[in-house]
């Protein structure tokens, strides 16, 4: 096919910039004790009647963690807590197991090659950042600058997806350098769609399996891009550029070791795990989290450990939003509530994925330039296509449209990044 530059000088629009790296924010902090007060002290009489019988349990129980009227609480515990294991989870995850070696060894084998024939790529790897290794006494991918800032989930059970995501964005952040708040909604809206996603999710709850093979077979977008509703939606079509490469669970079936768990994230960055969250949970406000109750029915992100916190205790990541937790966060001792089950790690894909070519119809008689800012923006209707410095050069290339017959502009490697990508016109 013969396909025409219309100018070497030409610039995407702003509606295609790359996605900026996110600042990472504030660390997380301890919930503002006068804050939870004065919401206790105007909280309806159920409320406080919860918050009273949770802390006679704790004081029965000599537990070291401290209670409040968190936001958490403004939502039923059911509808907060998705996590689905399905009944076959067991044969799943024992087949899941040598799947997972052999996507990590392709992964490794492909990123040596491109390695060699571009200088310029450094994949960023876990274990050199990880100070200390597993033998460290505290660490954790927080003050690493590798974990996006906490959600919310609302009212919808999609706690998998959570999870899940902040894992994926973790790895994105460490292997590729670059923290980008991804599509929760994209994954909820699509992974029982998919073919690939194998699943049927939704917010009536989900199992971290189905986000993992979605990020692997279809990849997803940004926040921006697909922004979270907290309802189920719909699939739709939008640009997915982040895929993960390779995924599988720290060590089979059921809860794995603490050695195991800081070596998953020592070696992969955050994990998406199970836990069992509870009244006491859903009212969490400080201290190290310690009550023992069986089953599973959340999930959360570990992030980090630390060795004297209560006799050694996770950090985890929340999506209940800041007003739960130490602003969204809680220490919670090693095995308590089965915190850790099902350990899930993704690796995010470090090789930059093939230009795809893109094109879209316009009509010639419909262009016009739209003066915005520093740019002259040739626009059919209101879809920006290209944009000049200067008014002489946007008429010029209109000229040079419709001289030619040109009915269609085509876009390859789009989101574009600096020094990448194509812009060019077709009859």
């Amino acid at each position: 096919m013969n396909r025409t530059r219309l100018s070497s000088l030409i610039v995407a629009a702003a509606l295609f910039a790359p996605v900026p790296v996110m600042a990472q924010g504030k660390q997380f902090m301890p919930a503002v004790s006068m804050q939870l007060k004065t919401r206790e002290l105007n909280a309806p009489a159920a409320i406080k009647g919860r918050l009273e019988g949770i802390r006679a349990e704790i004081k029965s129980q000599r537990l070291s963690f401290e209670v409040g009227y968190t936001e958490a609480m403004d939502h039923p515990l059911e509808q907060l807590c998705g996590l689905k294991v399905p009944a076959d989870a067991a044969a799943r995850i024992a087949a899941q197991m040598p799947l997972s070696a052999k996507m990590l060894s392709d992964d490794a084998v492909a990123v040596s090659a491109y390695a060699k024939i571009t200088p310029s790529f450094k994949m960023g790897m876990a274990q050199s950042l990880a100070t200390g290794g597993v033998s460290a006494s505290a660490f954790n991918w927080v003050t690493q600058g590798k974990v996006t800032p906490v959600k919310n989930q609302g009212g919808c059970g999609s706690c998998w997806v959570f999870g899940t995501m902040a894992a994926f964005e973790s790895s994105w952040a460490i292997r590729n350098h670059q923290l980008v708040d991804l599509s929760e909604q994209d994954i909820l809206s699509c992974s029982s769609t998919h073919p690939a996603g194998n699943g049927n999710g939704s917010c009536n709850g989900g199992w971290m399996e189905w986000v993992t093979k979605t990020l692997t077979y279809q990849g997803t977008g940004t926040e921006a891009s697909k922004p979270y509703t907290g309802t189920n939606g719909t699939c739709t079509t939008i640009p997915r550029p982040y895929f993960a490469s390779a995924w599988g669970f720290v060590a089979g079936y059921g809860l794995p070791t603490v050695a195991q768990l800081k070596a998953a994230l020592v070696q992969h960055g955050v994990l998406s795990v199970g836990v069992m969250a509870t009244p006491a949970f859903q009212a969490y406000h400080s201290g190290v989290f310690n009550q023992n109750v069986a089953g599973l029915n959340h999930c959360v992100a570990i992030v980090g450990w630390d060795d004297t916190m209560g006799g050694g205790s996770w950090l985890i990541k929340n999506s209940w939003g800041t007003g739960w937790g130490m602003g969204g966060y809680m220490w919670i001792k090693y095995g308590a509530n089965g915190i850790g089950t099902h350990a899930v790690w993704v690796d995010a894909k470090a090789i930059p994925p093939a230009p795809v070519e893109d094109c879209l119809s316009f009509n010639p008689t419909n262009l016009k330039v739209q003066h915005t800012g520093s740019n002259y923006l040739v626009v059919d209707g209101n879809h920006s296509m290209i944009a000049f410095g200067s008014q002489s050069d946007a008429d010029k290339a209109i000229n040079t449209i419709r001289k030619h017959g040109f009915r269609r502009i085509c876009f390859v490697g789009r989101p574009f990044t600096p020094g990448h990508g194509m812009t060019y016109f077709l009859p």
